[in-house]
């Protein structure tokens, strides 16, 4: 999280600023792969959240092993119009849809780190993250947890947050307060634990 970003210069792509202008959405970044977990979110769309009037934007790169995922998302109803596929956007994008999603989803069943959620809470996104272990050792009481295996979990969660502006505003609010870890603290952590091995 403490890397300094590179002057690319590049734009904020027209079709992102298109999206952010409709209105409220729901971000998820990351490429399509199975363990990412895109299918829940968008099953949590179809069934419950749409009728809610809330948009889902996906970001990233098509992955392997998902082809019935992207044949449902290119046949989408209401693909471009509340459901968006964005592929291939420079930084500058990026970093312009987590400043204006109000929320981001991270529903993945198996992570390394989960950069993307220290990138959402970073720019005071409320997340919505999956209850594994290190979603919760990531995003700490930043977060809010759900059932990865539940699309049902996720709409409740999002139903809760649009339903009580208190609860919304108190989510905002702590992943405001989040304090990452620093590349040199991970460093020095893993250099103690070495040294007490070698011991």
């Amino acid at each position: 999280s403490d890397f300094k970003k590179n002057a690319g210069g590049g734009k904020v792509s027209e079709k992102a600023k298109k999206i952010a202008s409709k209105g409220k959405y729901l971000l998820c970044v990351g490429t399509l792969e199975p363990r990412k977990n895109h299918k829940v979110v968008l099953d949590a769309y179809d069934e419950k959240l749409s009728s809610l009037g809330i948009n889902l934007v996906f970001a990233g790169r098509r992955g392997w092993c998902v082809e019935d995922l992207l044949s449902r998302i290119d046949k989408h109803p209401k693909k471009d119009n509340g459901f968006f596929f964005l592929e291939g956007e420079n930084d500058e994008t990026i970093d312009y849809l987590y400043e204006n999603a109000w929320a981001v989803v991270f529903p993945t069943f198996d992570e390394g780190f989960g950069l993307p959620l220290v990138e959402a809470l970073l720019h005071g996104a409320v997340c919505a993250a999956s209850d594994i272990p290190v979603m919760r050792e990531v995003g700490g009481e930043s977060a809010d947890y759900f059932d990865p295996k539940s699309s049902e979990s996720l709409s409740k969660m999002i139903e809760g947050y649009l339903s009580n502006e208190e609860s919304y505003k108190n989510a905002r609010e702590r992943a405001k307060k989040y304090k990452p870890v620093l590349w040199d603290e991970v460093a020095a952590t893993i250099k103690e634990a070495l040294l007490t091995i070698k011991k």
